[in-house]
C-alpha cells in the first residue's frame, strides 16, 4: 500500500516534466562535476609545479650569490696578503 502511494506520488510529480529534461539534467550535472574536478586538480598541480620551480630558482640564486661573494672575499684576502708581503704598494 505504501509502495503504491510512493509510486503514484512520484508519477504525479514528474508527470509534467518532459522526458528530455529528465535525461539531460543528470548528464549536464555529471559534465559540470567532471570539468570542475579536472579544473581543480589541474590548478592544484600547476601551483605545486610553480612553487617547486620557485624554490629551486631561489636555491640556485643563493648558491650563485654565495659563490660570487666567496670569490670576492678570496680576492680581498689575496690582495691583503700581497700588501702585507710588500708585493703591492698602497
Amino acid at each position: 500500500m505504501l509502495l503504491k502511494l510512493k509510486k503514484s506520488a512520484i508519477g504525479k510529480s514528474f508527470s509534467h516534466v518532459p522526458l528530455r529534461t529528465i535525461l539531460i539534467v543528470p548528464f549536464v550535472l555529471q559534465l559540470f562535476a567532471a570539468v570542475g574536478l579536472t579544473g581543480y586538480l589541474s590548478l592544484r598541480n600547476g601551483q605545486k609545479a610553480v612553487n617547486d620551480l620557485a624554490g629551486r630558482l631561489r636555491n640556485e640564486v643563493s648558491l650563485r650569490v654565495d659563490q660570487h661573494l666567496n670569490t670576492a672575499r678570496h680576492l680581498a684576502q689575496i690582495n691583503g696578503d700581497a700588501i702585507d708581503l710588500g708585493l703591492i704598494d698602497r
